[in-house]
């Protein structure tokens, strides 16, 4: 078996970083930039140290998505607000939502942190995104369609085709499944 003599082979060399080239510290780098690595090698009895210097850069990585927001199903008019997508996660940012048309998602500024709600019966459009930090990139916009759909009638006695008398006609909430 063969060993190995050099400084190198055991953990023989130093590595400091800088930010600005003048003032260097042990401690690593992890976010966004470009920085000096320095490698120094002590000189020994049979070896003679060195020194090198090289430039690096940590780029923007992309978030990602640990729990993708998912639309709720089977939602029916209940006249109270409704979430439509369950809250997602993310990693490397922040995950927002808008609600938007079929085909154009919302301008940046509309987006929120909060899951969407909404009260009456429809198509809803909901845009989703991770907004990045100082270390990740802005992830692609995605979108979801989730329908809240119309109420049936609570009670079944009353025709919903052609006119049916009614004594108060602004009290029909009683007849509206929950």
């Amino acid at each position: 078996v063969q060993t190995c003599a050099l400084p190198i082979c055991n953990g023989g060399i130093n590595y400091t970083y800088s930010s600005d080239g003048k003032s260097f510290s042990e401690n690593v780098p992890t976010n966004v930039g470009s920085y000096t690595v320095k490698a120094v090698i002590a000189e020994t009895g049979n070896y003679l140290g060195g020194e090198a210097v090289a430039e690096v850069r940590i780029r923007p990585v992309q978030p990602v998505l640990i729990r993708k927001p998912v639309a709720v199903g089977k939602l029916v008019y209940n006249g109270e607000m409704q979430a439509l997508v369950s809250k997602g996660e993310a990693n490397g940012g922040i995950l927002k939502y808008a609600l938007g048309t079929a085909d154009t998602a919302p301008a940046s500024e509309l987006y929120s942190t909060s899951t969407p709600t909404v009260t009456n019966a429809g198509i809803y459009h909901v845009w989703y995104q991770v907004a990045g930090d100082e270390n990740h990139q802005d992830m692609d916009v995605q979108k979801l369609t989730v329908t809240i759909k119309k109420a049936e009638w609570k009670n079944k006695d009353i025709e919903t085709s052609g006119s049916t008398e009614i004594e108060n006609i602004f009290d029909l909430t009683t007849y509206l499944t929950p």
